[in-house]
């Protein structure tokens, strides 16, 4: 795998049935209680757009979702999927998108932390993108679980976030389980 990049040859597995069932995408963001209609918002590590999707319904078509992989393929799938739901595909390095800073109300980082060798530069360019007041939310495997998922040396403890979140700027808010096998975490641009 390439830094950041989930294999694409695998990305069947990013839409299974039971992962869906498990994560619940929609649900999980409508949880949140912050995404209204209007809003603009990030999905760093978007993939197959799990929940670029659900974001774009919550933000709908006054709202605007940007997309960022640095898989062509996965933004392929995504694009196919997208049918006018006012998704921007942005295909790049998730360290560096391109979105001018202060651009969004709200940036998700689901499974990403995991997979980048540097997770402190991911978050600091997760907070430059957020206005003051927007939320941060990472959604992460949990270290206490052995399968499914990345081995369990390489899974960030909620208070591994919390020290990132801290460390670029931003306020850790909480975090929770959300399911047998996944976390969120979450924080506000002071």
């Amino acid at each position: 795998m390439t830094e950041g990049v989930f294999d694409e040859r695998n990305l069947e597995r990013l839409e299974r049935p039971e992962r869906l069932a498990e994560l619940r995408p929609p649900e999980l963001l409508a949880r949140l209680g912050v995404l209204k209609a209007g809003m603009t918002a990030v999905d760093l590590g978007c993939g197959t757009g799990v929940f670029s999707l659900p974001l774009a319904a919550l933000v709908g078509p006054a709202g605007r979702v940007y997309a960022v992989d640095k898989s062509n393929a996965m933004l392929d799938f995504l694009r196919a999927r997208d049918t006018d739901a006012g998704i921007f595909l942005i295909q790049s390095d998730v360290m560096e998108t391109h979105i001018p800073p202060g651009a969004a109300d709200f940036c998700l980082l689901a499974f990403i932390l995991h997979e980048v060798t540097k997770p402190g530069h991911l978050m600091a360019e997760a907070a430059q993108l957020l206005r003051p007041g927007g939320s941060a939310v990472v959604v992460e495997w949990r270290p206490d679980r052995e399968h499914p998922g990345p081995a369990p040396a390489s899974r960030l403890t909620k208070e591994r976030v919390a020290q990132l979140f801290e460390v670029a700027g931003l306020k850790s808010s909480g975090a929770f389980d959300w399911s047998d096998n996944h976390y969120v975490a979450t924080a506000i641009k002071a």
